[in-house]
């Protein structure tokens, strides 16, 4: 999805991003050269108001100021500005347990109650419209890939469900309903016909977890053998190969995350250990930005957490949630750009270090004394200077936690744009922040690499 910093191309491979710098205050500085050092888990969720103390089961954004958040008593949220403000929607549904949601863009969307019948909006959720699912199951998760075909997972203990709509909800096809062969919790699909879904196959937490997935729309299903115990909660694929998933695993299970890079075919651990995260932890969601960017959120356990890695995998921290209660859903548009819901009406806003001090210092008002443009040529990031003044600059390229990954000084005499340029060919697709200090100011750009 693009985020709110437009994208654009000159047709020979440059992607220029033109974005609003902010002179941090002097003092500032300190607190921005400070991040390189503090560990990840510095990084906060900061709650947002919205209005209601039901408890939110799922949350969506389309884009960086677009989304919804549904839950219990028929609670339907909106937000036009990320989070600033929360509408309540009526649906005329004021009991209704809304269980997930799905939106294709600003305009289209659709809930799902766990008492088996979805509402669905033309008009950003100014009207709705009831369809009735013909099942008595409880329902966990819908999801559309397009205005028109969209599925409805659910089930309890080892009886599972799954429909399909090809007409954006108006009639429905049961796919599957059996008595046998557990429940379904999560669905993923990358386009009309690539997906998968994921569940239980029983009430034991020592029962093995199940995957299926469908390369034809759902006519055929592969069973994926991931060799977890307990069951899984949530899916998330990054593309048709890189995907995750994660769920209610076992005492004693010493990961709780599972990877494949392969569409499936195998999976292997790749998750927060029990000495980061606890034994008594079960995860509800899980998001996955990018290549390397993943998130998962818990439901139970001593305390509830945010876990997030940047590097694929290998290196998880715990995220510090303000006035945590247990999370249910994560929704992110890129890695600067994420929001979680849980329990207590909760909605949480992710405030990576970098971008909390640029947020915290725009009321200062300063006359600037250059305009900065970054862009990005394949392995280059580039970065112009249009100076009004000589001026000595130190340009610094964190990542996305804040790390100083390269530094550049250089002296910058007469008008017009001058440029400095970092070789990011080593170096992971992602948001990074350019911090370029100079008369006494630090002024803070971000710049999402991509191949």
């Amino acid at each position: 999805m693009r985020s709110d910093h437009e994208a654009r191309t000159d047709g020979k491979g440059t992607t220029d991003r033109r974005v609003t710098t902010v002179p941090l205050h002097p003092g500032a500085v300190l607190l921005a050269l400070l991040f390189q050092f503090a560990p990840a888990s510095a990084q906060v969720w900061r709650v947002q108001n919205s209005g209601t103390s039901n408890d939110l089961n799922k949350i969506v954004f389309v884009d960086s100021i677009h989304g919804w958040a549904v839950g219990e008593n028929g609670t339907i949220l909106r937000t036009t500005n990320g989070g600033g403000q929360w509408l309540n929607l009526e649906s005329g549904e004021t009991t209704a347990p809304y269980q997930s949601a799905s939106f294709i863009d600003t305009m289209n969307g659709w809930v799902i109650s766990k008492t088996n019948y979805i509402i669905k909006t033309t008009d950003g959720g100014k009207t709705w419209e009831k369809d009735q699912i013909p099942t008595s199951q409880i329902f966990s998760d819908i999801f559309f890939s397009d205005s028109n075909v969209g599925w409805m997972v659910g089930g309890s203990g080892v009886s599972g469900v799954i429909f399909r709509t090809e007409d954006g909800g108006n009639s429905l096809q049961r796919v599957r309903d059996s008595s046998r062969g557990g429940s379904f919790r999560s669905i993923d699909f990358r386009n009309r016909n690539v997906g998968w879904i994921v569940g239980f196959n029983g009430t034991d937490n020592f029962d093995s977890s199940r995957i299926i997935h469908t390369t034809d729309a759902g006519v055929t299903w592969e069973v994926q053998q991931c060799g977890v115990l307990g069951g899984l909660a949530a899916v998330s694929f990054y593309n048709s190969r890189l995907g995750w998933a994660t769920g209610v695993f076992p005492f004693g299970s010493s990961e709780q995350v599972i990877k494949t890079l392969n569409g499936g075919s195998d999976w292997f651990f790749s998750g927060p250990s029990i000495s980061i995260g606890g034994v008594y932890d079960s995860y509800n969601t899980i998001e996955s930005v990018d290549s390397s960017f993943v998130l998962i959120g818990s439901k139970s356990g001593r305390s509830p957490n945010i876990f997030r890695t940047s590097d694929g995998g290998s290196v998880w921290s715990r995220d510090t949630v303000e006035r945590a209660t247990f999370v249910n859903s994560i929704s992110c548009t890129d890695a600067t750009h994420c929001w979680a819901c849980g329990g207590s009406g909760r909605i949480w806003r992710y405030t990576p270090s970098l971008l909390g001090v640029h947020e915290e210092r725009t009321t200062q008002e300063v006359e600037p004394k250059v305009s900065i443009t970054v862009s990005q040529r394949r392995d280059v990031v580039e970065v112009t200077y249009s100076l009004h003044e000589p001026l000595s600059i130190t340009t610094d390229l964190h990542d996305v936690l804040g790390k100083k990954l390269v530094s550049k000084s250089t002296s910058m005499h007469g008008e017009g744009p001058q440029s400095c340029f970092f070789d990011v060919r080593e170096y992971p697709s992602g948001v990074y922040y350019i911090l370029s200090a100079l008369g006494g100011r630090t002024y803070v750009n971000s710049i999402t690499v991509a191949r």
